[in-house]
């Protein structure tokens, strides 16, 4: 399940609410297990949307949810393992970026463990593309 954007998730959100209260309504015993597709489909959409949100809709524990999501990040390999060197150095071209002691350092890290180092002294637009891109990159739904 990819989801491009907030209001994507949201929408898959209240077609997975509607598949839970099917499930809820047609299953043999109170106490039957949540199915997995169901839990995969949930777990997807809390990396998009707010955990608490999705517990909400789905009425589910946001604690169980968290921890299926948690456990499920840790089974699947993280495509920050795949590349050979971790780190990846890009050589800034054109005005605004300076090196030196008053430079801005700002580092992000993304739940797959990838992190990104950007040191300079000035703000563009490309800056804000390329924190875009790699934001968006850890993003991985199934």
């Amino acid at each position: 399940m990819a989801m491009k954007t907030v209001s994507q998730a949201e929408q898959a959100l209240v077609e997975l609410a509607e598949q839970f209260t099917h499930w809820r309504q047609s299953r043999a015993s109170r106490h039957e297990r949540i199915p997995t597709p169901l839990w995969d489909q949930a777990v997807a959409l809390s990396q998009v949307l707010p955990n608490g949100q999705v517990a909400k809709a789905l009425r589910l524990s946001a604690t169980d949810l968290k921890n299926r999501r948690l456990a499920q990040q840790a089974t699947v390999p993280s495509p920050a393992s795949e590349i050979d060197s971790p780190f990846i150095e890009v050589t800034p071209v054109g005005a605004g970026w300076r090196g030196g002691p008053s430079a801005t350092q700002v580092e992000l890290e993304r739940p797959d463990g990838l992190r990104l180092r950007i040191r300079g002294s000035a703000v563009s637009a490309e800056l804000g593309e390329l924190v875009r891109v790699f934001v968006e990159s850890g993003r991985c739904c199934s």
